[in-house]
């Protein structure tokens, strides 16, 4: 059995010609035209699209907020707050680097320091 969906004709205005696809199971459309399928597919492009909106209405928001305390800091001058703010991450990046490195050292020595001692441990 043939899909019973009628495509429109890009090239005649108003002419449409059946789609010459086989129907798929008990239904009378093909895959392509099955309104469950369309359906879906739609659902899934709306899901994906309101899925990225909600992370760029975050983003502008946390911007949005970021621009207030600016501006409530230093109503003058908020520009000049985002840059020292903007410096004071970076400084804050390199400590938290830092500090993170000093303490993965710390911890291997006492990784080694507990292996010598099961070591002596085991020889007596």
């Amino acid at each position: 059995m043939q899909c019973s969906a009628k495509i429109y004709n890009s090239g005649g205005w108003g002419r449409f010609y059946p789609c010459k696809k086989k129907a798929v199971g008990d239904t009378v459309f093909c895959k392509i035209h099955n309104p469950e399928y369309i359906k879906a597919k739609t659902e899934a492009k709306e899901d994906k699209w309101r899925a990225e909106w909600k992370v760029k209405r975050a983003y502008i928001e946390l911007q949005n907020t970021a621009v207030r305390a600016c501006k409530e800091i230093n109503p003058d001058n908020p520009l000049a707050v985002a840059k020292s703010l903007a410096k004071m991450y970076e400084a804050l990046k390199v400590a938290h680097r830092e500090l993170l490195h000093a303490q993965w050292e710390d911890g291997l020595d006492q990784i080694e320091a507990a292996l010598a001692l099961a070591e002596a441990h085991n020889e007596t």
